[in-house]
């Protein structure tokens, strides 16, 4: 039989699939918003999104059939019509993994082996498979013992058990995922289910000699120039003390008086000083890696002969960064709106669920765009040092813009409780930032944003952006924190079928013209 590529080729993916069994939308631009599910047939809550060039189904609604799994072709077959998506114990294909190759043309039925003539003779050995979906469709067919071999060796090294680990970290279904975490359950190694916490590891088996040790699991390679930025960020002092501002008079204003975060929380959170002296730091990497590595960082600039500057380091990772905006008469053109100077912006780190370092930003600046400190991304507050036994679960979650503010927020109401209240009875809500309100209708931060809600088991989002007085602004630019904040809310609430809410910020917490959550934390903190 051919390969899994080729059949899905030949049957045109999943759309082709849905079109076979008649559970395709009436029009073509209503696939990422069906108007009803094939399972649940519940209005508007499902549909198909793409990822890496490949389409996979959804369905949000809490009553469906398919659980809220995210569906490949084979996946949505074993769940459509009844059937097994297991392989049999003595080979072949799996049921639906067969009727997946009927439907595109491509099964062909083994031949059964010639009748020895006098002794049986042993058969070669059988070929791999070609992968279902749970492997990615190009990989040989894992066994569930082989799952379960490498899911006692992730625990052991993670510290922490869970279906949702398994399911990131080997690449698998979530259902494989649960099927495999159960089986852990049955021989003794992990507790039972917990509603909002990991599974308690009980006893793990004795970890595996060289000889004998599984293959290691295939992960996603990090992407060039990560090294040099965590190297960089290795190296750099805390930003708990001060911060400056402007260069005028080299005035230092800590963070605490105009930010309203305690040092406690710039420290859990990893906020880093952006002095000059970085600079020294920038060299000694420039001698460590090749030119390659350093432009992919975003931490070094390629040559200018526009402005004849040769290959050098971002000045804004070592002090330098936006000091306010020109006057328009001084502008040459319309991106030429700030003025730069040494103002020693923090560096703000973003870390993802494992507590590993994916971006690295100055305030008020950035790197360039395809790098990896440039990539733009949903920033969500975390301790890495309490990654990755900290489970995230939020019923409520709250929406800003700026780290800054997420920061404070999560000082308040998020895990950054327990830095100053330790017998705290509420528990802790999520918290995350766009970088800025028109991000609201960009494609990959919306889905990011989606993702990350569904994963934390959202219920209520809270949406609450700045609160600026804009008066003296033209009439169609009066209201765009007010639409984006609303169009939002109500595209989460019908996407993920959860409620959602604006926030206006009282007008008394205004300073400047302006209110914000971190101004309003420095003027609660500082009377």
């Amino acid at each position: 039989m051919t390969d899994f590529e080729t059949a899905r080729q030949r049957i045109d993916g999943l759309r082709g699939l849905m079109r076979r069994l008649g559970d395709a939308p009436p029009q073509e631009h209503l696939w990422k918003s069906m108007p009803r599910c094939p399972f649940c047939g519940n209005p508007g809550c499902a549909g198909l999104f793409e990822r890496e060039g490949t389409d996979f189904f959804k369905c949000f609604h809490t009553s469906c059939s398919s659980g809220g799994a995210v569906l490949a072709e084979v996946a949505y077959i074993a769940l459509r019509l009844g059937l097994s998506d297991v392989k049999p114990v003595n080979g072949g294909a799996s049921p639906a993994y067969q009727k997946f190759l009927e439907l595109a043309g491509c099964w062909e039925p083994p031949h059964a082996p010639a009748a020895p003539a006098v002794a049986a003779v042993k058969p070669p050995e059988r070929a791999a498979q070609p992968a279902s979906e749970l492997a990615g469709g190009g990989a040989p067919e894992v066994s569930d013992e082989q799952l379960t071999t490498l899911a006692v060796e992730l625990i052991r090294t993670e510290g922490r058990a869970s279906a949702r680990l398994l399911e990131q970290r080997l690449h698998i279904h979530s259902r494989r995922a649960t099927r495999v975490i159960e089986l852990l359950e049955q021989r003794g190694i992990v507790g039972p289910h917990r509603d909002r916490a990991c599974r308690e590891i009980l006893e793990l088996p004795a970890a595996a000699t060289a000889s004998a040790k599984p293959a290691a699991v295939e992960t996603q390679p990090l992407p060039e120039g990560w090294q040099v930025m965590q190297n960089f960020f290795q190296r750099l002092e805390p930003a708990t003390d001060c911060l400056v501002f402007r260069p005028s008079g080299c005035e230092r204003v800590s963070l605490l008086k105009k930010r309203g975060l305690i040092s406690e929380t710039c420290s859990a959170l990893g906020f880093k000083a952006n002095p000059r002296q970085n600079k020294a730091i920038l060299e000694e990497l420039e001698r460590q890696h090749n030119w390659d590595e350093l432009k992919a960082s975003g931490l070094f600039l390629e040559a200018d002969p526009t402005r004849k500057l040769e290959r050098r380091p971002n000045t804004q990772f070592c002090g330098k960064g936006q000091i306010g905006k020109k006057p328009e008469a001084d502008r040459r053109d319309r991106d030429d709106k700030w003025l730069w100077g040494w103002c020693e912006p923090v560096l703000i780190p973003y870390f993802d669920e494992n507590g590993q370092l994916v971006k690295l930003r100055p305030h008020k600046g950035g790197a360039p765009a395809g790098t990896v400190a440039g990539t733009e991304c949903l920033y969500v507050p975390r301790d890495p040092t309490k990654r990755p036994r900290l489970v995230e679960r939020y019923s409520t979650v709250w929406i800003c813009e700026g780290e800054f503010k997420a920061a404070a927020l999560w000082q308040a109401l998020g895990q950054g409780m327990t830095l100053w209240d330790d017998e705290g009875t509420e528990p802790p809500e999520g918290v995350c930032a766009l970088p800025g309100i028109s991000f609201v209708r960009n494609v990959e931060l919306r889905q990011s944003l989606e993702c990350w809600l569904q994963a934390v088991g959202c219920q209520r989002v809270y949406i609450g952006f700045d609160d600026e007085d804009k008066s003296d602004k033209p009439l169609r630019r009066r209201f765009d924190t007010e639409i984006c904040a609303r169009y939002l809310a109500r595209d989460l609430a019908r996407k993920l079928h959860l409620a959602a809410s604006v926030v206006h910020l009282p007008m008394e917490w205004r300073f400047q013209g302006k209110a914000d959550w971190d101004g309003a934390a420095a003027m609660i903190l500082n009377p």
